[in-house]
């Protein structure tokens, strides 16, 4: 079995931008009081993130509903974050070897 690394970069990616997304709406809703407890912000959140990724990923991309699925579970859970440690672990190149301009 071969391991996919461009298509978890992609998802990676795409996670990052849906996850700013989500994060700013979050804050909007939370200062206009709407979600007050933590347990409100955290279900908000998760909800926003796949509902974001998944519409994000079937508009702008070529993602499967799997794959648009991975992409809400990594924005919801930090996909910058994933992205840093696998670069730290020299499991993933550096963003600065991969030729973006093909």
């Amino acid at each position: 079995m071969k391991f996919n690394f461009e298509l978890l970069l992609n998802i990676l990616w795409i996670a990052t931008i849906c996850q700013v997304l989500a994060l700013v709406t979050t804050q909007k809703f939370k200062s206009l009081r709407l979600v007050r407890k933590s347990w409100q912000v955290i279900l908000f959140n998760f909800t926003l993130n796949m509902i974001l990724s998944i519409s994000f990923c079937l508009t702008f991309t070529n993602l499967t509903i799997l794959s648009s699925l991975w992409v809400g579970f990594f924005s919801f859970i930090g996909a910058d974050t994933i992205y840093k440690t696998l670069e730290e672990k020299k499991l993933m190149r550096r963003l600065s070897e991969f030729n973006l301009y093909k």
